[in-house]
């Protein structure tokens, strides 16, 4: 990044362009500005005083020290074992401490020296008073304290010695302000001194604070919140926690113990993100209370001072080291993948992070029983993502698998999540943190199912080659593989009372097998036969399973586009033959139980969920439960968090029992950018809950699942295909101006000055202020508004502009194809299609318009086009991509994922807000396409320092006789 920021100044300065602004655009938002490869696990980092400089640890035995614009790197060599911990002084004075217990000093020129030892390992150094004291702390339990010489420079007197921690010292931080110094280590607690105490005479220098953890303490930071005073304290089992002083811990201390409170330290919260250890600790310098942590699991996170964490960045391994520069505006973070890191703070997570699948969910899992619910997923991007139920905000992405992942599934005590891979593994992993337990590799070809045993630790998976695996969940051991189909296994399922395990194949055939003991002699374990039962009657792949909830029968879903319910005696033996629930439904995909067995529930590749009514002597009911714009591969029902599905789309959906969409955006206002969603009304802008204080706004998130807003209405769609009428600006009102049911789904709806114009079915209808519903035109597919209070309305083989009384304004403009988006741009419109394509026509064209056409559209349909700056067009897509493209040439400028197919696409400033039908949303910052050219060169100068030379990096100012230069300096 830092080579492409060089490079893209130097082409800026010479030639503006669209793809350099759109390249600046993302590059100025990028978090982090370089990173550098060292031979070595890097173990600490540190800014030096004034910035300049970042020193880092090395398990190589050196100590690099990067400049911070250029990245050109000094190699510091003197010690002889593994480099633990580095600090700077105020005068650039560097101090370093190695795994063989040496404590060195490097001046800004000439050798090392050694100024002390610990009898083991030094684990963390800090300067305190201007840099006339060093304290290091060691694995031997010691803290000791070296005090500059008389005469400066790197002359330092080994001092005090302080003991008696009863393990080793792992953490070290120094409140230069106010005089504390704490350490902690393996004996889970922290301690504090004041550093007046610690330089006194005393032969046992009492601490004033011990703060006990229950957990080993690997890192600690001061900082302020304000005036207040703030400990962190990193723990070895993720928790972080964060401790006050002064007004604020007396506060919540409560008026009792204010008094006390205020000379104490106090635990004010309890922070949990990392997936084990905290290794790493710094606070911004500015005072504002944000909290830099690094761990194990790879996660580098900023904190506010509110306790909500944001990804700073994914490191590939365990992050050690973190700092801040003094200006706050840099952190530098090093750790296991020998990497050290530059990134800017307040270029995190701005706009959107955690993009959904790319490509198909294959798989669907609620965790049972969990206090906050979470669903899981598998996907043909190799990933697995935990999801909020509630919310529909992703928590979490998995990675280790290098094929799809076909199915998920969590243990009965939500402990463990298991995924099946395409790559012939199945992965099992810790549910609450995401950390990777174990690999089961048994399988030769994809797995295409697995599911737990209801009461025992076992695990059961099907493959492409034909096998039935039992594993042991706790260990990974193979108990039985069971061999008996003639092609691959699609599903797996366990009887509820355990005894039984049956299995779906491409054979067409059920087959049911009898689970086997934990332990079986080792000669069990190898493939045979023996299956109790073989259920043929199926004319397709056989790929749902599902047992009744007194295991007396078995429903089978399949290719041919029937469910077959198996009705079995005990021992599970076939008592009589198959009746049939369901057919000619197309391929049939994987079935779910209701909870109280009640109903079956299959997806199909049609895109749908059905729901088959289950009881004795009745003719099944089927009816739709869930749509999607793409084949519905998954699903899981559960009696408290509803039905969840897993589409070809790319999307993952919850929904009611009424086939009401739990995850939803509903509509989307202007000034202040507002949406409304299934998590109520919220500010886009600044990410706060609000609400217009009106009766529409009240009424829509009770009832609405659709809406639309212009200046003077609002346009509202019931989940019961009521369209009301109101006007926007009323605050009093309680009930609508004109309200009516339509027959079938709305598909679409627009506010405009002469009502709701409402587009179901092909058919577009005004609903009036007065009560009436009026036909405008039909064969309808898409409609948008324009320019002078018109409407461009698509019909099967031609688009026009109509008044918004329906009479028609210009000539028509024909089409081949159907068009699913609309959008005027100056004297232009651009005409989105069903298949993705886009293509811009003047009004008065008959024929398509010559030119380039616009590269890297996704296979989707286009849902909404909207004008960009700087002749651009932003396109948002079923898929959920949202796009922004050049009308000159159809070069594509920008590109991003949401969760969904994008509902609406708002500008607002310099600002673009894009919404999915799931309330998934993004914002772009487009300003770098609306700054003037010598503003936009100025930005660039001030925040690229350097131009690329020969190869590198290399520091050059404002270039003389620009004609952008004046004023930049």
């Amino acid at each position: 990044l830092l080579e492409a920021r060089a490079k893209l100044r130097a082409a800026l300065e010479l030639r503006d362009s669209a793809a350099g602004r759109a390249l600046w655009r993302r590059l100025s938002r990028h978090p982090r500005l370089w990173r550098a490869v060292t031979p070595a696990i890097v173990y600490s980092v540190a800014f030096s005083a004034d910035g300049q400089h970042v020193a880092a640890a090395s398990q190589g035995r050196v100590v690099y020290v990067f400049e911070r614009d250029t990245r050109a790197i000094r190699i510091l060599r003197g010690h002889r074992d593994q480099v633990f911990a580095v600090a700077y002084a105020p005068d650039g004075t560097l101090a370093s401490g190695s795994l063989d217990g040496e404590v060195r000093v490097w001046p800004r020129a000439g050798p090392s020296r050694l100024i002390g030892k610990h009898a083991a390992a030094v684990r963390a150094l800090a300067f305190a008073r201007a840099g006339k004291l060093l304290l290091s702390a060691g694995s031997d339990g010691k803290l000791r304290l070296f005090a500059r010489g008389s005469g400066g420079g790197d002359s330092f007197v080994a001092g005090r010695v302080v003991g008696g921690e009863g393990g080793p010292l792992l953490a070290l931080a120094v409140d230069a302000q106010a005089g504390v110094v704490a350490a902690a280590g393996a004996g889970q607690r922290v301690r504090l001194w004041r550093m007046s105490t610690l330089l006194s005479a005393d032969s046992a220098p009492k601490p004033e604070a011990v703060l006990e953890t229950s957990a080993l303490v690997h890192a600690l930071a001061f900082g302020r919140e304000g005036p207040q005073r703030r400990l962190a304290v990193g723990l070895s089992d993720g928790r972080l926690l964060v401790y006050g002083r002064g007004g604020a811990a007396a506060s919540a201390a409560g008026a009792a113990g204010a008094a006390a409170a205020a000379s104490r330290w106090l635990r004010l919260r309890t922070l949990r993100g990392h997936h084990g250890s905290v290794r790493a600790l710094a606070y911004d310098p500015r005072g504002a209370g944000t909290l830099a942590s690094g761990g194990v699991g790879g996660q580098l996170l900023l904190w506010s001072s509110g306790g909500r964490a944001r990804r700073a960045a994914s490191c590939d391994a365990a992050v050690y080291g973190v700092a801040f520069d003094p200006s706050g505006d840099r952190i530098v973070a090093g750790g296991a993948d020998r990497q050290v890191r530059l990134l800017d703070p307040r270029r995190v997570a701005r706009e959107r992070s955690l993009p959904p699948h790319q490509g198909a969910v294959n798989g669907v899992a609620f965790s049972i029983g969990r206090a906050a619910a979470q669903l899981a997923s598998g996907g043909s991007d190799h990933t697995v993502r935990l999801w909020d139920a509630r919310s529909g905000r992703q928590l979490r992405v998995l990675r280790g698998h290098e094929d799809r992942v076909s199915e998920v599934a969590y243990s009965p005590d939500g402990k463990l999540l298991a995924s099946a891979s395409w790559d012939r593994t199945v992965r099992l992993w810790d549910a609450a943190s995401g950390a990777a337990l174990r690999t089961l590799s048994a399988h030769s070809g994809a797995v295409r199912a697995l599911v737990f045993h209801p009461t025992r630790a076992l695990l059961a998976t099907g493959a492409r080659d034909g096998l039935l695996r039992l594993f042991r969940s706790d260990s990974g051991v193979l108990v039985r593989a069971l061999r008996g189909h003639v092609g691959p296994i699609a599903e797996v399922a366990f009887s509820p009372d355990g005894k039984l395990v049956a299995s779906a194949g491409h054979d067409r055939t059920v087959r049911l097998w009898r689970v086997p003991a934990d332990k079986p002699p080792a000669a069990s374990r190898r493939a045979g036969d023996g299956a109790l039962a073989v259920l043929s009657g199926h004319s397709g792949r056989v790929f749902g399973l599902a047992f009744a909830r007194d295991g007396k029968t078995i429903y089978s879903s399949s290719f041919d586009g029937s469910v077959r319910a198996w009705t079995l005696a005990r021992g599970g033996r076939l008592v009589a033959a198959s009746r049939t629930l369901l057919s000619g439904a197309g391929r049939l995909y994987r079935l779910a139980l209701g909870p109280r067995g009640e109903a079956l529930y299959v997806a199909a590749a049609d895109g749908t969920a059905r729901r088959i009514e289950l009881g004795a002597g009745k003719l099944p009911r089927v009816r739709v439960v869930a749509r999607h714009h793409g084949e519905v591969n998954d699903l899981v029902i559960d009696a408290a968090h509803g039905l969840a599905t897993a589409s070809d789309d790319g999307s993952l959906r919850r929904w009611r029992a009424d086939g009401s969409a739990r995850w939803r955006g509903v509509m989307m206002l202007a000034q202040p950018t507002l949406l409304l969603s299934h998590e109520g009304w919220r500010d886009l802008g600044r990410a706060a809950p609000t609400a217009p204080a009106t009766g529409w706004a009240r009424y829509a998130a009770r009832t609405a699942r659709l809406g639309a807003a212009s200046g003077e209405h609002v346009c509202l769609v019931g989940n019961d295909q009521r369209v009301s009428l109101w006007r926007r600006r009323e605050v009093r009102a309680d009930q609508p101006l004109a309200s009516l049911a339509v027959a079938h789904a709305v598909d679409d709806v627009l506010a405009a000055s002469s009502g709701c114009l409402v587009l179901a079915r092909g058919r577009l209808q005004l609903l009036s202020p007065a009560g009436g519903m009026r036909e405008i035109a039909r064969g309808v597919s898409a409609m948008a508004s324009a320019p002078g209070r018109t409407l461009l309305v698509a019909g099967e083989r031609s688009v026009s502009r109509l008044d918004e009384r329906g009479g028609r304004v210009g000539a028509r403009i024909t089409v081949a194809g159907r068009v699913s988006a609309l959008a005027a741009v100056g004297e232009e419109i651009v005409i989105g299609y069903a298949d993705g394509s886009l293509e811009r026509r003047a009004p008065s064209s008959v024929a398509r318009r010559g030119g380039a056409s616009f590269e890297g559209v996704p296979a989707s349909a286009v849902t909404r086009l909207i004008a960009g700056p700087s002749q651009t067009i932003v396109a948002g897509f079923a898929d959920g991509t949202v796009a922004m493209w050049r009308l000159a040439g159809g070069a594509r400028l920008e590109r991003a994922l949401l969760h969904g197919e994008v509902r609406w696409l708002l500008r607002a400033g310099h600002d673009l807000f894009a919404v999915s039908a799931l309330g998934d949303s993004l914002r772009w910052d487009l300003s770098a396409f609306d700054l003037d050219r010598c503003a936009l060169l100025r930005e660039l100068w001030k925040r690229v320092p350097v131009v690329w030379d020969a190869g590198q990096p290399r520091r050059r100012g404002v270039p003389r006789g620009h004609r952008c230069a004046e004023g930049a300096r």
